[in-house]
């Protein structure tokens, strides 16, 4: 039978399994393996050895967030309704006599009809630009803010009393979440009326123009309804009449309204 001489190192191997071998009396001793009974020794050292199963959990991958949230679309045409109240001050002066009334309180409630259009731009560029918005505002409103003073001389009453108030305005805003802090202003128009009670009573109306100005804050409450909290300083024209003596007479009127308001957006 033909034999296989192998290394020394293989004593372990035949000692394990005595029938496979047999050793010499000389040391270091020498294992002699017959051809057949090292086939399976020469499959095993051949055969690639198992693939491995990996139980270790895939790393968990973050999808990329967008560069903004677009919560509340504020984009487009709106009416709603607004109500509340105004308080300034007035003056009548009689230019000719070098008299005046000097100031006096005026106040009173309004409420009335707003409609309007904000532009949000679209597709967002970045999130600073893309939260800004702008827009504008027009309203119409029945007043009655009113006051008194006695007329100088003390034997009549001069009063002045605002009975519609309108405003178109431009609106800046800037989203936060549904919330818009905004600022706002533009022209103003109103009647003024002029009065006094006494002898030689006078009464007259003239509508006047100017300004206002003022911000506020809206917040969406769901996709097209919002509420608004809103300041403005109004200052009307100066009104110049006669007064019950004959002579003319300037009457300035001044107020600073405080409102809420509720809109519907169409979008």
């Amino acid at each position: 039978m033909q034999k296989y001489y192998l290394a020394s190192a293989l004593v372990l191997m035949a000692a394990a399994n005595p029938a496979l071998a047999s050793y010499d009396q000389n040391w270091p001793p020498t294992v002699y393996i017959s051809a057949p009974e090292l086939a399976p020794i020469r499959m095993a050292a051949v055969a690639p050895a198992p693939a491995q199963t990996s139980y270790a959990s895939p790393e968990p991958t973050l999808a990329s967030a967008p560069a903004y949230a677009d919560l509340y679309n504020w984009n487009g045409f709106y009416m709603g309704l607004e109500g509340g109240g105004g308080g300034g001050n007035s003056r009548k002066d009689f230019p000719n006599a070098h008299q005046t009334t000097g100031d006096f309180d005026i106040s009173g409630p309004l409420g009335g009809l707003t409609i309007g259009a904000n532009y949000q731009p679209r597709p967002v560029v970045n999130e600073a630009f893309g939260a800004l918005f702008a827009g504008i505002e027009g309203d119409i409103s029945g007043t009655g803010i009113n006051g008194s003073k006695n007329c100088p001389g003390g034997t009549t009453t001069c009063e002045t009393e605002n009975n519609w108030l309108a405003t178109a305005r431009a609106r800046m805003g800037y989203e936060i979440g549904n919330f818009v802090p905004y600022i706002t202003g533009g022209f103003a128009a109103g009647d003024v009326n002029v009065r006094s009670t006494g002898t030689g009573a006078v009464n007259f109306d003239e509508t006047k123009i100017g300004w206002t100005g003022g911000g506020g804050m809206e917040m969406a409450f769901c996709q097209h309804w919002s509420v608004k909290a809103e300041y403005l300083y109004v200052k009307l024209q100066d009104t110049h009449g006669p007064s019950n003596t004959g002579t003319p007479t300037t009457t300035r009127f001044d107020q600073n309204i405080g409102r809420l308001g509720l809109n519907y957006r169409f979008n």
